[in-house]
């Protein structure tokens, strides 16, 4: 398939899914002709509020070229409405999709954009894909605190989140249970007066998982890969948002800590289930995903086709210059009929 992305390589071979990558850099192209666009069977964009790569992507679907959309991470409500940097374009992201196809992260994600009636097809992308395989339970009560790199969008998100985060240290404390931290946010740790030596922001995501049973972090791709890795999460939940990946355990200021946090510590063999299922909804094997486009751009093609034969024959059945030979000559011979039945009637009479 001759395919044209719109951004640089780097940002497809990050997610992992195209292996054969040649055309790139299209938005540098972005007055391209026509004549030229025609030669691509498809053309795919990641940036969705980037207004060069959706100008291509409105003129590929004027000249009957198809689009698709990929996502580089799960679904989070308050980024798609509240993301001052996609506000700024007066838009929300991934509403409304203008592409034929869109490759989302999640089971349930991608039923929801489906069902918004958007052809929407389940991926994961590489970098936030497991790199090893599932760690065993450690039992060291040691708890990980982390967030999303962007875990805020305003002043009021910022103080509810460390306002819960300060409580949750505090009960760590009276408990005597062990933690660290791993927070990029200058602000966070700023106001949580992290020691440099409990925040640990070397290596890699799971390398940090290593040292730890538990983790509570904010609602994040991370949140996939810590139970994958079999630790009991708990997600920080201080902001009203429907949430799409869900975690065993919920800690948010009226719920008692405390006892979540015991909770969290004991395994509970029902919430580690959940857990499972919910890593179920999101891991998945990418190795066929480009046929499968490839098999929805062709039915496409063959439903386009469907519905421009069947307008030609409704267009052709109500034209003013439709004429029926059929129902004409059955009207003549019918009329021939009666004309020779009256004349034998007529002799009888005579």
């Amino acid at each position: 398939m001759n395919k044209l992305f719109l951004e640089d390589s780097s940002y497809y071979k990050a997610l992992g899914i195209f292996n054969n990558i040649i055309d790139f850099d299209g938005n540098n192209d972005y007055k391209i002709k026509d004549k030229d666009l025609q030669k691509y069977e498809m053309i795919i964009s990641q940036l969705y509020v980037n207004p060069i790569s959706n100008f291509l992507i409105i003129k590929a679907k004027r000249n009957a070229v198809k689009t698709l959309l990929l996502s580089d991470g799960i679904i989070e409500w308050t980024n798609c409405f509240q993301n001052p940097m996609n506000k700024k374009y007066n838009a929300n992201l991934y509403h409304p999709i203008l592409h034929d196809i869109f490759l989302c992260v999640g089971k349930e994600e991608t039923k929801y954009f489906n069902f918004l009636g958007y052809k929407t097809m389940q991926y994961l992308p590489k970098r936030i894909s497991p790199t090893m395989t599932p760690q065993k339970k450690i039992n060291n009560k040691t708890f990980l605190i982390t967030t999303a790199n962007t875990a805020y969008y305003n002043k009021s998100e910022k103080e509810n989140l460390i306002a819960l985060l300060k409580k949750i240290i505090e009960e760590l404390d009276s408990l005597f249970f062990k933690y660290i931290f791993r927070i990029f946010d200058e602000e966070l740790m700023k106001e949580l007066e992290l020691d440099s030596n409990k925040n640990i922001k070397n290596g890699s995501f799971e390398e940090c998982l290593k040292l730890v049973d538990c983790v509570i972090t904010t609602p994040s791709s991370i949140s996939i890969l810590a139970m994958y890795h079999n630790k009991a999460v708990a997600h920080l939940i201080y902001r009203d948002s429907p949430i799409f990946i869900q975690a065993g355990w919920n800690i948010f200021f009226s719920v008692n800590i405390k006892k979540s946090l015991e909770n969290m510590l004991s395994f509970d063999k029902n919430r580690i289930n959940f857990q499972n299922f919910q890593v179920s909804n999101y891991i998945v094997d990418n190795s066929g995903i480009e046929d499968e486009v490839q098999k929805e751009l062709q039915k496409q093609k063959e439903e386009n086709i469907k519905k421009f034969i069947n307008q030609n024959l409704y267009n052709m059945l109500n034209s003013s210059f439709n004429f029926n030979i059929e129902y004409f000559i059955r009207k003549i011979y019918l009329k021939f009929k009666t004309l020779k039945i009256m004349k034998i009637l007529r002799g009888k009479i005579k």
